[in-house]
């Protein structure tokens, strides 16, 4: 969802983003609310998304199988090629989906639910 029922709202002094009114909400059918900020100089304008998920308040906190993750890889490698596969399990995989993400995805972009990282763009060794 985005904001359209006003659960948010940003504190235009410190640009924190506040909630504004209990999350009476099933977060089983939409947990994630994906918010548009816009930073204007009463010229120029940017926006960006802010992604705000829902955890149930009993959730345990996902568990990567491994501490790290290291690859190697050679720069030749092709766009949309998977370098690596990312894993975790949560507490009760029988209430809902693990989504990766990788931030910020310059080089590389993990995929939402697999969790493979693939190459985004060409690589220059020189310039990582």
């Amino acid at each position: 969802g985005g904001n359209g029922d006003g659960y948010f709202r940003t504190n235009t002094s410190t640009g924190d983003i506040e909630l504004v009114k209990s999350l009476v909400y099933d977060y089983l059918l939409d947990p994630i609310f994906t918010l548009t900020l816009t930073v204007s100089d009463g010229v120029y304008s940017n926006s960006t998304n802010i992604t705000v998920v829902i955890l149930d308040y009993d959730a345990c906190l996902p568990v990567f199988d491994l501490a790290s993750y290291n690859v190697t890889i050679p720069e030749s490698s092709a766009i949309g090629s998977v370098v690596a596969t990312i894993h975790a399990t949560g507490c009760n995989q029988s209430n809902y989906t693990l989504w990766y993400s990788l931030t910020p995805q310059n080089d590389f972009a993990i995929d939402l639910i697999s969790g493979n990282v693939t190459v985004r763009k060409s690589l220059d060794h020189e310039k990582l």
